[in-house]
């Protein structure tokens, strides 16, 4: 049983900076530090693993902890400050501050699942570009300033951290500034109808051969992360690479969404067999992970683009590969051993341990043991989305299979995979030699 004692140094409490006493199970102990993130509105612990790059070590004497606790609020406070004069135009516009609020509230009811990605972009960037860098109070004439504002978020910079804003989260900026312009017409506020134009799709969410993760690797960091003892993770991965799920999604599969057999969609099945592709078994999946309560309950949210968990939305996904199929199947088992009556298998998480923050940081690990680039979680889904496209050249099944609404998206996956296929060509041949080898 861990232990921790709980230490209040002599700190401004609006910070909410503070440090604890942690022991290891081998009886040595360390300090860990947490702070409250205004961002995401709660406090958070700094990992051994952050705090190590971060102070460049372990901290475990208490006076090097109470001078790492000096520089760690002293960094949370400025970041603090920083935030708060992007928002000075709530101080000096009182008027705008009221609508933004009545906006949010408005937001919650119509976009439940994404209204604080609309509002933390309306303030941050939209009012914080007019009234403040503009000082345009006068609503009628905004329009007049769209392309001063399309080109400001060419170089805007993130809120926290460091660089530009990608093309994705600037098309955000311009959605929150549009469904705010349509709230406030339909206050009266404002009577026309311009509304700002959004960056090209072509620019948004590019990808390149970097993002795409080649089998090899994956069996590389699937094989490193059990060799850690990191089996949830190994599975977790080897799981997202095929089925091209995103983290949110696949965390939410069950012992309920696992199925053997044939797969019951005509039309999916047909599609199959056009492409030669077998599989063992097949997920159903309604929905991304929303809550666990107390009692061990699981509640869904819709997947993204969706306003509501409804049948037709409803992914099925083959496992096609027979490794996955039967870590699958052992893990169905264990977690199925040990529901409670008052569960049922929709209940029973096949991966409830994987931890967003943790599971991360034990991929990061992985990665750099076998000394291969770094590629997040979610080059797994783009990974599943190039192949499936570039040896299918189907949209449809690609659009099934991935849940993916836009044929644009897929076809940049197409034009991704040909260049895969040209590297791999250069490379077979590089140095006018044929680098091929006999196989046992």
């Amino acid at each position: 049983m861990f232990g921790f004692t709980l230490v209040n140094p002599p700190i401004r409490r609006d910070t909410k900076v503070k440090y604890e006493r942690r022991e290891n199970a081998n009886g040595s102990h360390y300090y860990r530090f947490s702070f409250y993130d205004s961002k995401i509105k709660k406090q958070t612990h700094l990992t051994k693993a952050e705090v190590r790059k971060r102070f460049g070590r372990d901290i475990v004497d208490e006076d090097d902890a109470r001078e790492c606790l000096k520089l760690l609020a002293a960094k949370v406070e400025s970041e603090k400050i920083r935030v708060q004069r992007r928002l000075e135009w709530q101080d000096k516009y009182y008027s705008f501050a009221k609508l933004a609020d009545l906006y949010e509230e408005k937001q919650k009811k119509k976009a439940p699942n994404s209204w604080q990605n609309n509002c933390f972009y309306l303030r941050h960037y939209v009012l914080f570009f007019f009234l403040q860098k503009q000082k345009i109070n006068l609503l009628d004439l905004w329009a007049d300033h769209f392309e001063k504002f399309t080109t400001w978020l060419e170089t805007a910079q993130k809120i926290r951290g460091k660089g530009v804003i990608a093309y994705a989260s600037k098309n955000h900026a311009i959605k929150a500034l549009n469904t705010f312009l349509d709230h406030l017409e339909a206050e009266r506020a404002i009577t026309f109808s311009q509304r700002c134009p959004a960056f090209p799709e072509y620019l948004l969410y590019s990808r390149t051969i970097d993002d795409v993760v080649l089998p090899q690797e994956m069996e590389q960091i699937y094989e490193e992360l059990k060799s850690r003892g990191f089996r949830t993770e190994a599975i977790f991965y080897r799981f997202l690479y095929f089925s091209g799920m995103r983290f949110n999604e696949a965390a939410a599969i069950s012992v309920g969404d696992l199925f053997q057999g044939v797969i019951a969609s005509e039309f999916l099945k047909n599609k199959l067999n056009a492409y030669n592709i077998d599989y063992f078994g097949y997920i159903v999946a309604d929905g991304q992970l929303g809550k666990v309560d107390v009692f061990g309950r699981v509640t869904r949210s819709p997947f993204k683009g969706r306003k509501k968990i409804e049948e037709k939305y409803n992914r099925v996904l083959p496992i096609i590969d027979k490794i996955l199929w039967n870590d699958l199947v052992d893990v169905a088992g264990e977690v199925h051993e040990n529901m409670r009556r008052d569960q049922t298998p929709r209940d029973c998480l096949l991966f409830r341990s994987i931890n967003d923050s943790t599971s991360t940081v034990r991929l990061m690990e992985a990665y750099r043991s076998r000394k291969l680039k770094w590629r997040p979680w979610h080059c797994l889904r783009h990974s599943r989305a190039t192949y499936l496209i570039g040896q299918t050249s189907d949209a449809m099944l690609a659009r099934i299979w991935l849940g993916q609404s836009s044929p644009r998206t897929l076809e940049k996956y197409n034009h991704l995979y040909q260049a895969i296929t040209r590297a791999a060509k250069a490379t077979a041949t590089s140095g006018g030699t044929l680098n091929l080898k006999r196989v046992d």
